[in-house]
């Protein structure tokens, strides 16, 4: 954060030069709720209900205890998330890595070229480290706090909801398992409330959406302001590299680059299929899931979801885990270090292909 605001004094300081695009909507939903106007494209507070609501509480909460400006506490709770996420994922290297190299997963994380994400007022950070403590919690046989876990997940965005169907699916194979076992009543008191938990913070959401505007479905319905149709991952891939808008990227992202993202979304996908490979089947469901959903209807912001995806990192990890010599590894980190700066000062200056 230090070396952030020293490169951030010629842009308006740390703060005022990090708060920009999505931000705003969180930080107006932070200071008046859903209600507030933000005059979207002239559709009022609409939009708002697009943008879950764990992470504005969380800015509310800080500000509350604070009283400092509501992006100052963005960035509080997204440092304070990206600790949990260095943490969390530090210990579920060391248990089921080979080697369970804590200072390579480390070096990954602060490294990372959308790394800088993790500190900005916008939920990434806080998504990740949610992710990687509700697969940690299921690595130590901890269903009830995976499925709490879950359930904050799925209230700060919706892909969220990847983690829940996990805790699901593991509750109903428990179940299969102690299909034989009585009294039944006993088995089935263990083996529904992490199901009954798990999905809590999407359905409470959508209720709550439903009671206030009529429409449950409102953070899906919404997204056409931002021009996202469903035409489907293939399509959207296709399109975006039909595109050829290559120049955009070496301009540094005056705005979205649909070959880019596209790009992308392909090298997200050849992670999850790694991980597929290597028979870490939920570290690739979060992973695939997490890029397919929002790839289903536009391209839009998919170079963040992958960069910042704690489970795509963790095959990066894996990947540098298998270079022969420590050496190249440092010098991958050290280049994606580069590529952060890079990516951070095109960010100060508001570009607009990156957010």
């Amino acid at each position: 954060m230090a070396a952030y605001g020293w490169l951030a004094q010629g842009y308006g300081g740390l703060s005022g030069s990090y708060c920009h695009f999505d931000c705003d909507f969180y930080r107006r939903i932070a200071a008046a709720g859903y209600g507030s106007d933000s005059l979207y494209h002239g559709r009022g507070s609409y939009p708002n209900w697009a943008y879950f609501p764990l992470f504005p509480t969380l800015m509310r909460a800080m500000h509350f205890v604070t009283h400092w400006p509501l992006e100052t506490c963005g960035m509080l709770v997204a440092a304070l998330a990206f600790w949990l996420l260095a943490f969390a994922g530090a210990l579920y290297v060391r248990l089921g890595r080979p080697g369970g190299d804590v200072v390579l997963w480390l070096l990954v994380l602060f490294a990372a070229p959308y790394g800088f994400f993790f500190s900005v007022p916008y939920t990434e950070a806080l998504f990740a480290a949610l992710a990687i403590s509700v697969l940690l919690a299921r690595a130590t046989n901890r269903p009830m706090l995976a499925a709490v876990l879950a359930a904050l997940a799925a209230a700060s965005r919706p892909t969220g909801v990847l983690l829940s169907l996990i805790i699901i699916a593991d509750q109903i194979y428990l179940l299969w398992q102690r299909r034989r076992e009585r009294p039944r009543s006993l088995v089935w008191a263990q083996v529904l409330p992490p199901m009954a938990i798990a999905p809590l913070g999407l359905t409470v959401f959508m209720a709550w959406q439903y009671w206030r505007i009529g429409d449950a479905f409102a953070f899906t319905h919404v997204q056409v302001s931002w021009d996202r149709y469903w035409l489907g991952p293939v399509t959207w891939i296709r399109l975006g590299l039909r595109t050829g808008d290559w120049p955009l990227v070496l301009a540094l992202f005056p705005e979205q680059s649909n070959a880019f993202n596209a790009a992308t979304a392909i090298v997200g996908l050849g992670a999850a299929a790694w991980l597929a490979l290597r028979r870490r089947f939920a570290e690739a469901w979060v992973c695939a899931g997490a890029i397919l959903l929002p790839l289903s209807s536009g391209l839009h912001s998919i170079p963040r979801f992958v960069g910042t995806n704690p489970v795509f990192l963790l095959a990066v990890y894996d990947v540098l885990l298998l270079l022969r010599r420590r050496s190249m590894a440092l010098a991958a980190a050290a280049l994606m270090a580069v590529l952060q700066i890079v990516l951070l000062m095109a960010w100060y200056r508001e570009a607009g292909g990156l957010y």
